[in-house]
């Protein structure tokens, strides 16, 4: 990673550092800005994307838009971060229009895995051992009975 881009992004971080849950990672030549699960944008080598949404474009009109990448969607640019304040204010407001970030494939398949070596243990045994087998309570009380475990983890 280029040293001005580190630089760069060293003094966004200590705009952004008072934000709860705010972090960033280096990732292929950029800095990825994260909020509690959330992508805010990337620091780039004089400048920072943002996420754009209707809160970017209502705080942030005049602002030009640009791609990440050569055919990705388009982001706020801010190249001035001369007012902190301003720019907490902005990245905090924009962060209730983002969806929460995906997992990553590998947590993904991980999750996977282990829901199909859950499955395949319990479908070698005759009864649930939560409730006898047979979808009722083993308390006895009266009401709605428990789904099978087959209900609860097919799709």
């Amino acid at each position: 990673m280029d040293e001005s881009t580190r630089d760069f992004a060293l003094l966004v971080e200590r705009c952004l550092e008072p934000i709860e849950g705010f972090s960033m990672k280096p990732m292929m030549g950029v800095y990825v800005m994260h909020c509690l699960g959330k992508v805010l944008g990337f620091v780039m080598d004089g400048y920072i994307l943002l996420e754009d949404g209707p809160t970017a474009r209502r705080l942030l009109p005049d602002n030009e838009r640009a791609p990440l990448f050569p055919g990705s969607k388009d982001f706020v640019v801010v190249r001035d971060i001369g007012n902190a304040a301003r720019l907490r204010e902005v990245c905090t407001a924009i962060y209730d229009d983002l969806p929460v970030s995906k997992p990553r494939k590998s947590d993904r398949k991980a999750r996977e895995k282990a829901a199909s070596s859950s499955k395949s243990c319990k479908k070698s045994s005759a009864k649930s051992k939560v409730d006898g087998g047979d979808g009722q309570k083993k308390n006895g009380s009266k009401g709605k009975a428990k789904s099978s475990w087959k209900d609860r983890f097919e799709d």
